[in-house]
């Protein structure tokens, strides 16, 4: 019966709710790279894939900067930052519509372990992905020509 006990006031340490609630915070608002920067060792991707996929766009600057750090994970997160800004520009493309609608999914689908492999399957992902969004913005609007009945 001790052992019950103890499991559950594992569950009921309150300085653990604050915490969790601050990395939650910090991941959906893409901002839980710079948390883990502090700590040594490689970058998962799913950290900097949260900066691409909910970040505002003065943090995914930062991130093509390459102000985080230069690991490779890093330099690729930079790289496909500065991609990600560069077909947003040029393609007149919305952020939020392009993490709502590729970021997003491709983060919730994408195998995110801390492998180099996983980070060459992200890069080349998200590269594609932006190909195919920036392809549909420049596809030009069908507009139905006049009508021939009409004089």
């Amino acid at each position: 019966m001790e052992s019950g006990r103890r499991r559950f006031m594992f569950w009921r340490r309150p300085a653990e709710g604050p915490k969790l609630v601050q990395e939650c915070t910090a991941f959906l608002s893409g901002r839980y790279l710079s948390r883990c920067e502090r700590q040594p060792g490689r970058v998962p991707p799913w950290t900097w894939v949260s900066t691409l996929a909910h970040g505002e766009r003065p943090d995914i600057e930062a991130l093509a900067r390459g102000t985080h750090g230069m690991a490779l994970e890093l330099r690729a997160a930079s790289y496909l930052a500065q991609a990600m800004l560069a077909a947003i520009d040029t393609h007149d493309l919305d952020l939020r519509s392009l993490q709502r609608d590729v970021l997003i999914p491709l983060e919730l689908r994408c195998e995110l372990a801390d492998s180099t492999f996983a980070t060459r399957r992200v890069c080349t992902t998200v590269l594609k992905e932006l190909k195919r969004a920036s392809t549909v913005a420049d596809r030009p609007i069908d507009r139905p020509g006049p009508d021939p009945g009409r004089p």
